[in-house]
């Protein structure tokens, strides 16, 4: 059963009391009568982390991800998570984002959205994709 919170605004006694959740959610301190005021908290909850599976391992990663009950940013962090280990475990960019990315070239004959260089040069211009737009200058 829940435990819920209430306090007694005028001596500041808070009080936790077992309730089902179908119960009338009102409570009266037993000392004065005075009726106490719910004290609203945040539940304890704990959320698994990804450190426990081989991130290498995406047979693993999916089947925990669809066992996941959470929301889609949740399995998107889980998903950033791992590929943010597999670059510092491989010392490199993760190789099964490599993977994904050259797939995806082979079969749509086009580079990934996201697999873009960080610098394109060309004999006019020199375009730098880690600084902000109004850093990019043209050459002369």
């Amino acid at each position: 059963m829940p435990l819920y919170s209430y306090i007694d605004d005028e001596t500041e006694e808070v009080f936790d009391i077992i309730q089902t959740m179908s119960e009338d959610h009102s409570f009266f301190n037993p000392s004065n009568g005075n009726k106490c005021r719910r004290l609203w908290t945040v539940p304890n909850a704990s959320v698994d982390s990804v450190s426990k599976i081989n991130p290498f391992d995406t047979r693993g990663l999916a089947e925990k991800a669809g066992q996941m009950k959470g929301t889609m940013g949740d399995m998107f962090d889980m998903s950033r998570e791992a590929s943010l280990e597999r670059e510092h475990k491989s010392g490199a960019e993760d190789p099964v984002k490599r993977k994904f990315f050259k797939d995806y070239e082979r079969k749509n004959k086009s580079k990934h959205f996201h697999d873009v260089p960080s610098k394109i040069e060309t004999k006019h211009a020199t375009i730098d994709f880690t600084k902000p737009p109004q850093d990019i200058k043209l050459d002369d």
